[in-house]
């Protein structure tokens, strides 16, 4: 997570306060998922890459990161993954978090929570004891996380869930995004270069992130910061992290008047 020296207060949903640093939903990962605000919906994007762990096993290009929940008449809502997304090794695979995410997010649209903390404490818990009921030990820790966002109730809202992966155990936390702070799981060196006027990466500048108000304009920013980390530059600035970066751009819109719509031409290959 990065941050800098300016920090604000908030209201958490349960009425108590916490404090966070100005900037600190950029975090640091090899993958590009975020999610914008607007005053109309909420925008989701990410890359569609995947690489392997596996000696000898080709990357791929086509994943898809982001999925819709099937929608109830309070809610409205979609997840992306970052991280590690299976727990095993090999074709050994113990928890698979697109499938355990959908099943539980399904199972609390039958009885939804009566807010949005409620909800997101109750995924959590529920995601939680599942994964330690199947998972087993690993050889080394490892992280995962899940950003939920849309309408939730009369309100918009985004999240994000991480799951920390210790060697036999597993622990989540949850941290709700406050207005004005867009999450955004990427390379924040590369997000730096954009705001600078001087730099390579200014072409991918506008829309300003401040000056978005529509739709329309969310999913032009969100297509210009993933482009961004494809750029040839991109290497040579973060390659640690931008040359897992790639691959089919997927993009969203939950909105209240449609809900969850697929921006045309930035569909999973499973949705084209």
């Amino acid at each position: 997570m990065t941050g800098n020296a300016e920090w604000m207060m908030a209201l958490d949903q349960d009425k108590g306060e916490f404090w966070f640093p100005l900037g600190a939903f950029e975090f640091t990962m090899s993958t590009a998922l975020l999610a914008i605000h607007t005053a109309q919906g909420v925008v989701m994007a990410s890359d569609g890459r995947k690489l392997s762990s596996r000696p000898g096993e080709d990357l791929r290009d086509d994943v898809q990161k982001i999925f819709p929940i099937p929608p109830s008449d309070r809610a409205c809502l979609a997840f992306g993954l970052a991280g590690t997304v299976r727990l095993g090794h090999g074709s050994d695979i113990s928890v698979d978090f697109e499938a355990e995410t959908q099943r539980e997010t399904s199972r609390l649209n039958r009885d939804l929570p009566r807010d949005w903390w409620g909800y997101l404490t109750e995924l959590k818990d529920a995601l939680t004891d599942a994964i330690n009921a199947k998972r087993r030990p690993l050889k080394e820790p490892a992280a995962t996380n899940i950003l939920i966002a849309g309408r939730y109730g009369k309100h918009l809202n985004s999240a994000h869930l991480v799951f920390s992966h210790g060697i036999s155990e597993t622990e989540a936390d949850i941290f709700t995004h406050p207005p004005g702070q867009n999450p955004k799981f990427c390379s924040p060196a590369i997000l730096r270069l954009i705001d600078q006027p001087d730099s390579h990466f200014a072409k991918y500048a506008e829309p300003k992130g401040t000056a978005v108000r529509t739709i329309q304009e969310a999913v032009a920013r969100a297509l210009a910061d993933i482009r961004a980390h494809y750029d040839e530059e991109a290497i040579k600035v973060d390659a640690e992290h931008c040359t897992a970066i790639g691959g089919r751009i997927q993009i969203a819109t939950i909105d209240f008047a449609d809900g969850f719509k697929w921006v045309p031409g930035y569909e999973p290959l499973s949705q084209s």
